[in-house]
């Protein structure tokens, strides 16, 4: 991902990190894997963000992009987990959360790519695809943005 590499920020799925157990990779991937979707561990400045590849890829495209989001507000966590290994797990609050959810959509799927998905018609099910989202984030993007509602009005006859 392109601005994870601009970031520097490292992307890694729990099977690529090094000194993960394998009974912990398996938890993580099997017995776990509904439980979670990624997290961010710091150390320093430096941030490494773990993904359930478990998830559909639109999934955790979304998932990634919001720990990148955290990243790039400069999200103080509310709470910090040290491990052995010197890395921090970051938890944040609700507000913290909804900033996020909301850059990381704006990123994903900016208004200039929903006014065209609107304006030419693209069916949302092709368009969720060819952006590498859920047509659930599509649909609350193209809700909240206002666009569905400028492209009705658009489209009343005068």
């Amino acid at each position: 991902m392109q601005l994870a590499e601009h970031l520097g920020v490292i992307i890694k799925t729990p099977n690529e990190i090094e000194g993960l157990s394998k009974e912990s990779s398996e938890l993580l991937l099997n017995g776990e894997a509904s439980t979670w979707s990624a997290v961010t561990l710091s150390l320093g400045d430096k941030h490494v963000v773990i993904y359930n590849p478990s998830h559909a890829k639109s999934r955790q495209s979304n998932d990634i992009m919001h720990e990148l989001s955290h990243i790039i507000i400069g999200h103080q966590p509310q709470q910090m987990h040290s491990y052995e290994l010197g890395l921090l797990l970051r938890h944040y609050n609700a507000d913290q959360e909804n900033e996020a959810d909301w850059l990381a959509g704006t990123l994903l799927l900016p208004r200039d790519a929903l006014v065209k998905i609107k304006f030419s018609k693209m069916d949302h099910d092709q368009a969720a695809k060819f952006y590498g989202t859920s047509k659930r984030l599509l649909d609350w993007r193209l809700n909240s943005t206002g666009v569905n509602s400028i492209y009705l009005k658009k489209m009343q006859p005068a």
